[in-house]
């Protein structure tokens, strides 16, 4: 009986043992990363690439790591306060913890930063834009299990039909990220209305400046395009070459995706809701908007 009670309270020694270690060192790597966006904050100039997700992103911050400039490098998705804290209740309410290092504890630390002024710091912005209905479905396939769990095994098994997937993605996603992203994100944050000012889209790309920031907005349906221009406008840089990152080539979801956007079909509610809001007229031709209606009703 009390050789039980040893063993007893020896495993109970050794799941605290762990059980702190593992909270020593997660508050470890949460202090460091939280130190090493203070550290970066000490100089007076930084680079923010900061934009919705799904829109090459990730491929901007590859591709300016690869140059190992002298400026701090950001990379966020949202930096408004009231849409943080909202997405963080959100978080909760599902039971999901932020992790370490996330866009979202990026987001928090910076949105207060801005929030007291950038007042002696020279700032330079990049924000792509999309269009949203091939953005939203690459989103939605970003985190497709939490609308529909085991995607994977189900779409190859043909237990999951392209109606019920389509149907899915209309009722559960959110749809109207896109559309308002650069009023709440772009205008409340930095106070660049980028709405208000004409969009040269042929050219592909605008530059926008205020006292202490300057605003890069390209098409990611021009980038291969004008990415040389306009990085070497925006930043003096002359050798630029795009890295790719994040992609959805090589992901587990990588050919159900490319089947269903190529045969999805989306119904007129839908393509009228996207297509005639002011985002999608601002930085695309009638000509342009008309073949997406195409592509998407097939």
């Amino acid at each position: 009986m009390m050789t039980n009670f040893k063993i007893d309270l020896l495993t109970q020694g050794k799941k605290l043992t762990k059980y702190f270690y593992n909270f020593l060192r997660k508050a470890k790597t949460s202090y460091d990363f939280h130190a090493g966006l203070r550290k970066k904050l000490r100089k007076n100039e930084a680079i923010l690439v900061h934009q919705m997700g799904k829109v090459g992103s990730s491929t901007i911050v590859a591709s300016l790591e690869a140059l190992n400039l002298n400026t701090p490098i950001y990379h966020t998705h949202t930096l408004n306060p009231q849409y943080i804290e909202s997405r963080l209740i959100q978080l909760k309410a599902e039971g999901r913890k932020l992790k370490t290092g996330s866009h979202m504890i990026t987001s928090q630390y910076l949105s207060k930063v801005i929030a007291k002024g950038l007042n002696g710091r020279s700032w330079k912005v990049i924000t792509l834009v999309r269009e949203p209905i091939i953005r939203n479905i690459s989103d939605y396939f970003q985190n497709i299990d939490n609308y529909l769990p085991n995607f994977i095994d189900r779409y190859k098994e043909g237990s999951l039909k392209i109606d019920e997937i389509t149907n899915n993605f209309l009722e559960n996603y959110r749809h109207d990220r896109p559309l308002y992203w650069f009023n709440q994100e772009i205008k409340e944050v930095f106070n660049i209305d980028v709405l208000s000012v004409d969009f040269p889209k042929q050219k592909g790309y605008k530059i926008f400046a205020n006292e202490h920031l300057n605003l890069l907005v390209i098409r990611l349906e021009d980038l291969n395009r004008c990415y040389a221009d306009a990085f070497k406008e925006f930043l003096g840089i002359e050798q630029f070459k795009l890295t790719a990152a994040n992609v959805a080539a090589g992901k587990q979801y990588d050919i159900a995706y490319k089947e269903i956007k190529d045969t999805i079909e989306l119904p007129h509610w839908y393509l009228e809701k996207m297509y005639s809001s002011q985002y999608v007229r601002h930085f695309y031709t009638h000509e342009e908007i008309e073949n997406f209606r195409l592509k998407w009703s097939r």
